[in-house]
């Protein structure tokens, strides 16, 4: 199990200390190496602490990845973004997406050159579970009713988006970032409306970027 993303407790303060001094280590050795080429050895001597700190909290160092990328999420204020109602209904994505859309791009070059394939793939996996929950719980909210087959409608809608920034961040396009907003925002905002297969079709036609 991945103790980087799975633990419930709170940490106590010396742990939370060096889960800290761990990430910003691995934050560091991104800016100079290929993630291939960190060791835990080389982190543990960034982060001044011992090897079995480290396997105290991560089984390797891609779990370490991973909670970099979620502390990142949470420092920005995206962890828990749920979408009010009105915002759900107005076609100008929110602030928050903007942001989600600046995190990605912040770490496009690190995403391309550091990382090796099979990380960029559990970074993909991270986000597409990171955006089923943000649908999700944007499922749960009155007046809209909340679909039978909300965690499979949440799976799906998730799957575009993330479909949407994968493409951005390992194709050179001409997209640019608020356009890039407008996407994943449009394809999020299909949930509101997912109840109604009418309504779905409308909007795809008249309100999705390439209408």
């Amino acid at each position: 199990m991945d103790k980087s993303v799975s633990d419930s407790i709170p940490l106590d303060p010396r742990s939370a200390r060096s889960r800290a001094r761990l990430r910003e280590a691995l934050s560091e050795a991104l800016q100079v190496l290929p993630f291939e080429h960190i060791t835990i050895v080389l982190l543990t001597q960034r982060a001044g602490v011992n090897r079995s700190t480290f396997y105290r909290h991560y089984a390797t160092t891609n779990d370490l990845l991973h909670d970099l990328m979620l502390a990142r999420l949470s420092e920005a204020g995206l962890a828990d973004f749920v979408p009010s109602a009105g915002e759900m209904e107005d076609p100008n994505p929110p602030e928050a997406i903007h942001e989600l859309v600046r995190f990605i791009a912040h770490n496009r070059v690190l995403f391309r050159e550091r990382l090796p394939r099979s990380s960029q793939q559990s970074i993909v996996l991270l986000f597409m579970d990171y955006l089923t929950e943000l649908v999700a719980r944007s499922g749960h909210r009155e007046p809209v009713a909340e679909p039978d087959n909300l965690p499979m409608i949440s799976a799906a809608l998730a799957g575009a988006a993330m479909g949407v920034l994968s493409r951005w961040l390992v194709d050179e396009t001409g997209v640019e970032q608020d356009e890039l907003a407008l996407w994943v925002w449009s394809i999020l905002r299909l949930l509101f409306v997912a109840q109604d297969e009418t309504e779905v079709k409308r909007r795809i036609r008249d309100e999705m970027p390439w209408g």
